[in-house]
């Protein structure tokens, strides 16, 4: 190994070296404790053996090495990388041997044209490569775990035109996932920069690249030429898996929160600056009038919008409501009204709303109008993007704002939603969609996407009010086929069965109106749905929801003490784990089963002892022995034959429920009659 790595270091530079195929072999029985290691890591370290390095591992193969390696595949053999080799070496050296470490932090103290150089291979890499690609990823990643972002962008010299460069490029390239993650790790490590135009510029990238094909003009001006070159090329499939990673970016940025990093300014200039917020509203118009195409058939730009909406909550709602209480309490009174008026209009909580929602607020007259029944695209099929739309409506209900509600209410955007369940009355996806709107508009604490949603209304705020007096609960009433309260006398006449996402509507329904009876009941009287929604109560709502208690099942406690192969190979087969070592309220819980039931688990005497039953129990004698726990008479015992007790002690312990299935009791618990 000696006279090999002596025939190494004669070479006049790396480029040489990398050229050798047992380079990998070499190098990887070097030690730092042996004597060759020394020269070698200065061989390597050099400044110009440093930037071939580099330079060398985000070096494409040439045309003419792709053309060899394809002439000399056969066909049915595996690909091959050979054409990567050099490539694949230098990359080794820099991030994989164990010279590694003492590379990446001689690369830090570079200085002059050497530190330039490397700045400027890494600043405008504009590869379609995935090898290159993946290669500049791992690079990247673990130049970073060893120092920080911040020390990789210090590469540049505090070169702010440089760093713009290599973040644009960067973002270039998001379509490679690796480089996505290192994106998002930049945006969320790197302080938040203090140059606007730096930010607006990739704001700007990001638009574009939501919208590659036929993109606004305002966002298509926004990107330089020279960018705009350097994308002119790339073929479809790499577009759209550049849109889908902007939009994963754009919404980790969002989610993230991270206050003072480049990611926070990004998404802070996306909700504050009108000219974002404008431009990324105008596209998701744009989406929704002219998807889906042959390119995509949902629209990134609404899932960015989505997410940016759900960050703020306005809660004017409960202001309004509170502020109508607090009137109520003037009747009669002109200062009351006055003060009303006041509250309700000056000073309301959504002018604090950021620059994106007031600009949607201002929009949305135009994004609901996209339900409308007028809609010919609605009226015989749905698109991906309604059902992109449904969901826009969670955070604009969530946000609990006077002005959103207004307009749903106008609009009579839900009893809409209602009507395309039984105009596709098999499409699952939108009836999902549709039922999670009335949980976050009717339900006091919706649980949703695994977390509680923060609740801002009151149970007779004017969104509910006209769900419940207006036409959502008489729609829901008549598609179950309850026009009018059932006659027990008549005769049968068979339901009709909608959709199931009805009855998801139906129990939350029942619990806005439970709620908003209970504070304001002289809205309801004399409302013939609410008595028939009453009955309706009684004898479907209820018996569905107490069937479903019955067949819950809790998922199992955690039990503690040895696994019971471990206790079978201690214990002995069937070994029941001793009282002492059961928490103390799973211990009470089983003495007071055994204690209430009157009759006690058999007890097997023929089970197999393992090795540790005489170490860890105690012995006795059969003369002090318990008796036979059958045996032991019980004051519940007498009211039981033989029969019966053996049928009890045959009971299984995992707590089955013997319900009868849906099918036989709903027709029991619905009346069949008009």
């Amino acid at each position: 190994m000696k006279e090999r790595l002596a025939e190494i270091l004669a070479l006049r530079s790396v480029v040489d070296a990398l050229q050798q195929e047992d380079l990998v072999q070499v190098l990887s029985e070097v030690t730092v404790l042996s004597d060759e290691y020394l020269p070698l890591l200065q061989f390597l370290m050099a400044p110009d053996n440093l930037t071939c390095l580099i330079s060398t591992m985000l070096q494409e193969p040439t045309p003419t090495a792709r053309a060899t390696a394809a002439a000399a595949r056969q066909p049915g053999d595996p690909p091959s990388y050979e054409k990567y080799a050099t490539a694949f070496r230098a990359h080794w050296v820099l991030c994989g041997s164990g010279f590694s470490h003492q590379l990446l932090a001689a690369m830090t103290a570079l200085k002059g044209e050497p530190r330039a150089l490397i700045a400027q291979t890494l600043a405008e890499l504009n590869s379609r490569d995935s090898m290159t690609l993946e290669a500049f990823a791992r690079f990247i990643a673990a130049f970073m775990d060893q120092y920080s972002p911040l020390a990789f962008m210090a590469l540049f010299d505090k070169n702010l035109r440089q760093q713009k460069t290599f973040l644009e490029s960067l973002l270039l390239l998001v379509f490679y996932e690796p480089l996505r993650d290192v994106m998002v790790r930049m945006c969320n490590d790197l302080p938040g920069t203090s140059s606007e135009y730096e930010v607006e510029t990739l704001v700007g990238i990001s638009l574009l690249q939501l919208s590659p094909i036929n993109p606004l003009q305002q966002i298509n001006d926004r990107v330089s030429e020279k960018l705009h070159q350097r994308v002119a090329k790339d073929i479809e499939t790499l577009q759209f898996s550049r849109m889908i990673f902007t939009c994963d970016l754009l919404t980790d940025l969002i989610h993230e929160k991270r206050e003072g990093s480049l990611g926070f300014a990004m998404v802070t200039s996306l909700s504050e600056s009108k000219s974002n917020a404008e431009q990324l509203i105008e596209a998701a118009l744009r989406d929704l009038r002219q998807l889906p195409t042959s390119f995509a058939n949902e629209s990134h730009v609404l899932k960015v919008l989505n997410s940016l909406l759900q960050q703020n909550q306005c809660g004017c709602v409960t202001k309004a409501a509170f502020c109508r209480a607090t009137a109520a309490t003037h009747v009669g009174s002109k200062e009351g009204d006055d003060a009303l008026t006041a509250a309700c209009t000056e000073g309301s909580p959504h002018e604090d709303l950021p620059l994106v929602w007031q600009v949607f607020l201002s929009q949305l007259p135009t994004v609901l109008s996209f339900f409308s029944t007028e809609t010919t695209s609605l009226q015989w099929r749905f698109n991906p993007t309604h059902v992109q739309l449904i969901y826009l409506m969670l955070p604009v209900l969530n946000v609990s704002c006077t002005v959103a509600d207004t307009l749903i209410v106008r609009t009579k955007t839900l009893d809409t939603l209602l009507e395309l369940i039984t105009r596709f009355p098999e499409a699952s996806i939108v009836h999902c969609a549709i039922a999670r709107l009335f949980v976050v508009a009717l339900e006091d604490s919706p649980f949703m996407f695994g977390k509680e949603l923060p609740a801002f209304r009151s149970s007779t705020d004017p969104l509910r009010i006209h769900l419940l007096l207006g036409g959502a609960l008489d729609f829901v009433l008549k598609s179950y086929g309850w026009t009018t309260v059932p006659d027990t006398t008549a005769s049968e006449v068979k339901k009709p069965s909608p959709p199931p996402a009805f009855l998801d509507v139906a129990i939350s329904l029942d619990q806005a109106l439970t709620s908003a009876f209970a504070q304001s009941s002289q809205l309801f009287i004399g409302n013939s749905a609410f008595e028939r929604w009453k009955v309706f109560r009684l004898e479907v709502l209820l018996p569905i929801q107490t069937l479903w208690e019955e067949q819950y099942q809790p998922p199992p406690a955690a039990e503690t003490g040895p696994s019971p192969m471990l206790a079978a190979m201690l214990y002995g087969e069937g070994h029941d784990q001793p009282l002492e070592d059961i928490p103390t309220d799973t211990k009470h819980l089983r003495e007071r089963k055994q204690s209430t039931d009157g009759i006690a688990p058999p007890t097997n005497s023929a089970k197999a002892e393992g090795p540790c039953v005489s170490v860890m129990q105690p012995t006795s004698s059969a003369a002090t022995s318990a008796p036979v726990l059958q045996d032991v008479p019980t004051p519940l015992s007498a009211l039981y034959n033989e029969e019966e007790k053996h049928m009890m002690l045959n009971v299984r312990d995992d707590d089955a429920v013997s319900s009868p299935p849906l099918a036989l009791v709903i027709p029991a618990a619905v009346p069949q009659t008009i």
